[in-house]
């Protein structure tokens, strides 16, 4: 792609210029935030939630609305972009793409107030997925019938995120601990954590490969796992909390964005040794300094 969308605004990757600002929440709403995006696979249309409560499908390129729908919540594309899922505090529906037509419509019972993190589908389309915030589980729903599948406990956290692996094997969960759980794909079963962070964490994500996974928490801290070690390849601090981390296409670099208006982009590597090696490459010819080393997101020894 060579647009991005960045709250209300649509940016040209390449020149940085300011392509296009959609301005449609606020014709309703005080409180001009626009909460969630995301882009459908055309790359013509795509979907916010704004202060108004509506999730609004949009053109980008004439930022003319081709669906509202009156619901206060997260939203995500299925796999092959033909179905859109968004998830509220009393509501979940499944909507087709095409046409617009509502094919779920139900209740998803979380029993009280929301905070939406990401949302997820698994890779078939059968399932998609979602954790409440304020809720210590994870809930999984049949995309087909809208039946409720499996609950994941959280003992007395909320879960913030959800993701499933590019292959379907494993599913991920993260919250309030600061623990992200791996769970059995198939199974629902859980797997193992990775514990590193020491506060909240707001989002985590699979690598296009699912070798990785990177997550973030409320405190600007960026940490990077390999799935199969799973040790810690790399971390750093972007200086504010981080609300969403998106890997690019490739897996070769991270943006993250959060309690500051300026997203903050950065290269990533597969390896705690692919990541020395580059620093010395474009830095430095001798062993690395602690503090070097906390710049390049090791650990200082």
């Amino acid at each position: 792609q060579r647009q991005m969308c960045i709250r209300d605004r649509v940016w040209d990757a390449a020149s940085g210029e300011n392509t296009l600002v959609y301005r449609n929440h606020l014709q309703e709403a005080a409180n001009p935030v626009v909460g969630t995006i995301n882009f459908a696979q055309d790359g013509i249309w795509v979907v916010t939630f704004g202060g108004d409560m509506n999730v609004r499908v949009w053109n980008r390129e004439t930022g003319e609305d081709r669906y509202v729908f009156p619901l206060s919540g997260r939203h995500v594309f299925s796999p092959d972009g033909s179905r859109l899922a968004i998830v509220g505090d009393e509501r979940a529906i499944v909507v087709d793409y095409a046409t617009g037509d509502i094919l779920l419509d139900f209740d998803p019972d979380f029993g009280g107030p929301c905070w939406f993190g990401r949302l997820s589908w698994s890779p078939d389309g059968r399932y998609f997925r979602g954790g409440c915030g304020f809720q210590p589980r994870a809930d999984i729903w049949d995309a087909q019938t809208g039946e409720h599948v499996k609950t994941l406990p959280h003992v007395d956290a909320g879960v913030n995120t959800t993701g499933w692996s590019p292959d379907g094997k494993r599913i991920l969960t993260a919250g309030e601990k600061g623990i992200v759980h791996i769970w059995d794909g198939e199974s629902f079963e859980p797997l193992y954590d990775f514990k590193g962070h020491t506060s909240l964490i707001f989002d985590a994500e699979w690598s296009p490969d699912g070798t990785r996974i990177a997550s973030s928490d409320d405190t600007g801290m960026v940490r990077i796992w390999d799935a199969a070690t799973r040790q810690e390849v790399n971390s750093y601090n972007v200086g504010f909390g981080v609300l969403e981390v998106n890997w690019s296409p490739e897996g070769t670099g991270l943006i993250t964005a959060g309690f500051q208006p300026i997203p903050d982009i950065r290269p990533v590597w597969p390896s705690t040794e692919a990541l020395i090696e580059y620093a010395y490459e474009c830095c430095v010819s001798r062993e690395l300094t602690p503090e070097e080393r906390v710049q390049f997101g090791l650990p200082p020894r």
